[in-house]
Parts: C-alpha cells; sequence; structure tokens
C-alpha cells in the first residue's frame, strides 16, 4: 500500500482515496465479524492495564498492537498477528513470545 511510507500532504493525499472506498457502510460490514474480536480484546487489555487514575503507561505500544492485528486479520484472511507468530514458531521450532 503506498500510503503507508508517506507522509504530509502525500500521505493524506493517498490515504483520502482509500477512505472513500474502506468508509463505506457496506464495505466496512465485510471486515466487522473479524475485527468485533480484536476490537473487544483491545479494550479488555486496556481496561485491565488501567491504574486507579485511568491512565494508561503503555497506549502507544497497546494501538499499534491493536491496529497491526486488525490489518493482520484482513490480508491474512481472518487470521491474526498472533496466529501468525504462533505458526511461525511451530515450523521453525522456537519459543520465543513476542507479546
Amino acid at each position: 500500500m503506498p500510503f503507508l511510507y508517506r507522509d504530509g500532504e502525500e500521505w493524506q493525499k493517498h490515504r483520502t482515496a482509500l477512505n472513500r472506498h474502506m468508509m463505506r457502510p457496506k464495505n466496512v460490514a465485510e471486515y466487522t465479524d473479524d475485527l468485533n474480536p480484536v476490537v473487544t480484546d483491545a479494550m479488555d487489555s486496556l481496561l485491565r492495564r488501567m491504574d486507579a487514575a485511568g491512565e494508561l503507561a503503555d497506549l502507544e505500544k497497546l494501538l499499534f498492537r491493536w491496529s497491526l492485528e486488525c490489518e493482520c486479520k484482513n490480508a491474512l484472511n481472518g487470521h491474526s498477528f498472533h496466529q501468525l507468530h504462533m505458526y511461525i514458531l511451530s515450523v521453525t521450532n522456537q519459543s520465543s513470545q513476542i507479546w
């Protein structure tokens, strides 16, 4: 996707063109079944990590993980990044966890 590697006005131009397709209710509905569990997991994680004052120390990291999971669900035909990571570990006989 060309807009991922751009910024400023150039990014905005590409993102606006993409939004015309992606933000139509009919098109959004195609993704809701796959993305709803990702959103629910992200919200649960945010609530668990929130301190007594309602603040999160690692919000940027959590939002990055959420966006990565959403992109993987779309790009990997409904599979999550976690599923992909676990598969890679199994075929390479590694035990490293990234989350």
